[in-house]
């Protein structure tokens, strides 16, 4: 398998602008998974716990992983801390914080786990994710 850069685990990546969670996002969500959109007592629109699985790791992060591996998103877990309201600005933070390998049927399997930390306008962390990744080796693409 194609050695990690063992620099990137614990290296933070962060998106550059923050998603402003909007009435009509909450809303749109809840329309598609059935949920019932809330409401807290000044009017402003509490999202679903589970939206937060909606947001993205930062990006760049999948360029320091190795190329020419499949990957497959094995496992998501969240860590709800605080709620999500509308008008919130969240901030959206990623890192690889551990890899390891165990041996499948059909051969070497690497896990990778990223850790994605989405906090608010206000500095409070909001969600924690963990998603492990599972992949194995690839053939390089012909030239």
């Amino acid at each position: 398998m194609a050695e990690l850069d063992s620099q990137v685990i614990g290296k933070v990546f962060e998106v550059a602008k923050a998603v402003t969670v909007t009435g009509e996002m909450i809303a749109a969500f809840c329309a598609a998974t059935g949920a019932t959109v809330t409401y807290a007592a000044d009017g402003r629109a509490i999202a679903p716990l589970s939206i937060s699985g909606s947001f993205r790791a930062a990006e760049d992060i999948f360029d320091y992983l190795p190329k020419f591996e499949r990957r497959l998103l094995a496992s998501m877990e969240l860590d709800f801390i605080e709620t999500i309201f509308a008008g919130d600005e969240i901030r959206v933070a990623s890192a690889v914080v551990d890899t390891y390998e165990k041996t499948g049927r059909s051969g070497p399997l690497r896990f990778t786990v990223i850790r994605t930390t989405l906090t608010n306008q206000h500095g409070r962390v909001v969600t924690r994710i963990d998603q492990r990744f599972t992949s194995r080796p690839a053939v390089a693409p012909p030239n």
